[in-house]
């Protein structure tokens, strides 16, 4: 069955033009309107990700769980073992108390009430054996709201919590980089967010993760049995119908805004092809009157040409219009026409029909340079000479 999640939390660090996070246990990093995943990252996100599969780790903080019967960490418990944790500690520390004062007592050589000690002692002893007998979890919490870190309800003031949990006795040493792990995630949990334009679909071992940037979909399909991970690049409305054909889940609630703007440019591209219809019929009468006129004239061949190359293009226009912005993902081929930013000349690239259509000379369109998303002024684009826009 399928789960969707959102608002995922995970660490985001940001640098001067990229914003990287983790999402389904796959890294990504956006740059500008672009999104890719990532295999390698700095020591310190590495961490912080792990420390989310390692411990229970939310918006409330963090909490991790040691199992003190079978000495290992441990992901889930319930409040009866911690409840038998905090029970057997409170009995230590008073059979340490109890040896300490029967010390004392002996030296003022208070035989009776050494007796009596000892009696107490005994039964200690007697509760110690029962208590190790069932199940006994410690709970280690950093609560967010207030900062501070407990070991099950008492608070640790040292500042060092992975170095005074470790001198309890309680953690083997070999588990000490998991207290180290817990600490340095505490450190550093203002760097935990809540991740709100991204959400994930989870299928048994398979997370299909939808992140959206500006006005286009990034679906990321990760298999977590076989390690293998794909990446789409999508318009919103595609990504919506590849989500409900493949997961069952409506993503539409991510795309709301576009949606609407699509109803919106729906009517207005209708309402300009009925537009250029009309001027189309309107050279037409004019190029009809220049058909009675002297040809040899040369401004009358000038008119003639011109109107016949403006019918032409705004034909072409309609064409693409009319085919809507499904076509091709609503992509056509084309070239740039100069250098620009590092591209050469004769780049091949994708381009926004609707954009470029809609687009002044300066005016920015969207475009493809192999996986780059760019934006490009019209007037640096040159479509494919197969192309109608």
């Amino acid at each position: 069955m399928s789960n969707l999640k959102t608002n995922i939390f995970s660490p985001i660090l940001k640098s001067d033009k990229s914003v990287f996070f983790n999402i389904g246990g796959c890294n990504f990093e956006m740059t500008d309107s672009h999104i890719h995943e990532i295999k390698n990252v700095n020591d310190g996100f590495k961490s912080l990700v792990d420390a989310m599969s390692t411990f229970k780790l939310d918006e409330s903080g963090i909490i991790a769980y040691y199992d003190l019967k079978n000495n290992c960490f441990v992901k889930e418990t319930d409040d009866n073992s911690i409840s038998n944790s905090s029970n057997y500690f409170r009995l230590t520390e008073m059979k340490s108390f109890l040896i300490d004062k029967k010390k004392q007592l002996k030296l003022n050589n208070m035989s009776h009430a050494v007796e009596d000690i000892e009696l107490e002692m005994l039964d200690v002893d007697s509760k110690i054996n029962e208590s190790v007998k069932k199940p006994m979890v410690i709970r280690f919490k950093y609560d967010a709201n207030s900062g501070k870190t407990y070991i099950n309800n008492i608070e640790i003031l040292d500042e060092g919590t992975a170095n005074h949990i470790f001198a309890t006795g309680h953690v083997l040493y070999e588990h000490k980089p998991y207290l180290d792990l817990f600490e340095f995630a505490s450190k550093n949990f203002s760097l935990y967010q809540n991740i709100d334009f991204a959400s994930a679909v989870i299928e048994e071992d398979v997370i299909t993760t939808t992140m959206r940037s500006g006005d286009l979909a990034f679906i990321h399909r990760n298999n977590r049995a076989t390690k293998l991970t794909k990446m789409q690049v999508l318009k919103p409305a595609d990504a919506i119908e590849h989500m409900l054909e493949n997961t069952g889940i409506d993503i539409s609630f991510m795309f709301t805004d576009i949606l609407e703007n699509s109803k919106i440019d729906k009517i207005e591209r209708e309402s300009k092809i009925n537009q250029m219809y009309e001027m189309i019929s309107f050279l037409k009468d004019q190029r009809d009157v220049l058909a009675s006129a002297n040809k040899n004239i040369q401004e009358i061949k000038e008119a003639d040409l011109l109107i016949n190359s403006e019918i032409s293009r705004i034909e072409n226009e309609i064409k693409v219009l009319e085919q809507g912005p499904d076509r091709n993902d609503g992509y056509v081929p084309g070239t740039i026409n100069t250098e620009y930013n590092g591209l050469p000349e004769g780049t091949q690239l994708s381009i926004d029909a609707m954009a470029y259509t809609n687009a002044g000379p300066d005016d920015l369109v969207n475009v493809y340079a192999g996986e780059e998303i760019l934006k490009i002024e019209k007037r640096y684009i040159n479509l494919n000479s197969s192309e109608t826009i």
